[in-house]
């Protein structure tokens, strides 16, 4: 009991035990912020991919490509590898294939109300 009484009185060992106990506090810290940052990143980079993609896909459909499984599948490879992702966190391939379509049928809508307009 006397050595631990002396050893809590040492300037040193306080000094010591201070330093880890505070390193430990701002470790933990630091983690909780840099995770914050990767996770928002992570998620914008999804957004990303996702508008890429479909915006690549409403091309080929103006071009008259229809949208072929397997080239849904490639575009959603590629992208994700562009953008560091798992194909699991971008769109299914039949999410992408409605939104793919929505956005056609919305530009074409937005198109014709602008001819009838001139």
């Amino acid at each position: 009991m006397e050595f631990l009484n002396d050893l809590l009185q040492n300037q040193w060992t306080v000094a010591i035990g201070s330093a880890i106990i505070s390193g430990i506090i701002v470790y933990i810290v630091t983690e909780k912020l840099f995770k914050h940052g990767e996770q928002k990143e992570k998620k914008q980079n999804i957004y990303n991919a996702n508008v890429d993609i479909v915006a690549i896909l409403t091309r080929c459909l103006v071009e008259g490509d229809l949208l072929k499984p397997n080239v849904v599948k490639s575009v959603k490879k590629s992208i994700s590898r562009q953008y560091k992702l798992n194909e699991r966190d971008v769109f299914s391939c039949e999410e992408i294939r409605r939104r793919t379509i929505k956005q056609h049928l919305e530009n074409s809508i937005c198109f014709h109300k602008a001819e009838k307009r001139v």
